[in-house]
């Protein structure tokens, strides 16, 4: 997809927190807008990462440079915002736009630790191979000037799914990059073991996944109900879709499991934050 290549007006962003997600958030901000962005962490020393290694695509820089922009993406625990809240005075002052990844607590308890600003849950969606960050998203109650600049710069990185009820979001987000990650690996496993059944040389392997990730990535939402889904969708002869269709509640079963296994872990995160 074209991205929207922000002008030097645009609202500034900076990170916190330098885990997978943050710095690859914060490179891929580089990569699609070409401006590098400040970002702090613990893990930094000397201006450098825990690892000895800088980088090109962000900048290292105290949390106070960060809270100078407009909007912060925090990529660490929600819990751990009220610590850092409750030492550093222009964290707790903050008035801009604080886009929080954490899962730990809703929204209304990370607004209470930064009341001036506006705090919206968010859910990056990284895929290999792409510079775009698709993004699910729960809009605040209030819709003010900062958020609809922020919207902008959602939009600039990738798609955008909005949300307005935080329990129906607190479901959907385990259909993102958790769930598409499982289903990756287990296609891939899949796809590999089927081709070794069959007397495949691997080499075609790659070939085979391009090809279902193609089929899949370019088939528009099922239209219907979860029940008659895919009935319409048969395209092939002879009744080779059909057969594999008879198959689907073993599938979905397995896949709902997949689910409620991520779903039961993201309880138990929750009361232990709560429990502490």
């Amino acid at each position: 997809m074209a991205l929207e290549q922000l002008n030097a007006s645009a609202p500034p962003v900076g990170f916190v927190g330098a885990g997978r997600l943050g710095r690859a958030l914060a490179a891929r901000w580089y990569r699609t807008q070409r401006q590098k962005a400040p970002l702090w962490s613990r893990r930094f020393q000397n201006g450098v990462l825990d690892d000895g290694k800088g980088c090109d695509a962000f900048s290292i820089v105290s949390l106070d440079s960060v809270l100078a922009a407009e909007i912060v993406v925090a990529a660490i625990p929600n819990k751990a915002i009220g610590a850092l809240a409750s030492i550093c005075a222009n964290l707790a002052q903050f008035d801009g736009v604080l886009l929080v990844a954490g899962i730990d607590l809703p929204t209304i308890d990370v607004q209470r630790f930064i009341p001036a600003s506006v705090v919206v849950r968010i859910v990056p969606i990284l895929l290999p191979g792409r510079d775009d960050v698709a993004s699910l998203v729960l809009e605040p109650a209030a819709k003010d000037a900062r958020w609809l600049n922020c919207m902008r710069v959602l939009r600039a990185m990738g798609p955008v799914y909005y949300v307005d009820d935080e329990a129906a979001f607190d479901v959907i987000m385990h259909l993102t990059s958790p769930f598409s990650v499982v289903t990756r690996v287990a296609l891939k496993r899949a796809v590999g073991e089927f081709l070794t059944s069959k007397k495949v040389h691997p080499k075609w392997m790659p070939i085979a996944e391009r090809v279902i990730w193609q089929a899949l990535l370019t088939s528009p939402p099922s239209q219907g109900t979860a029940a008659d889904s895919g009935e319409t969708e048969v395209a092939t002869p002879g009744g080779i879709t059909e057969a594999g269709l008879r198959e689907v509640e073993t599938l979905s079963n397995s896949m709902l499991d997949v689910l409620s296994a991520m779903s039961r872990r993201a309880d138990e995160l929750r009361l232990l934050t709560n429990g502490q």
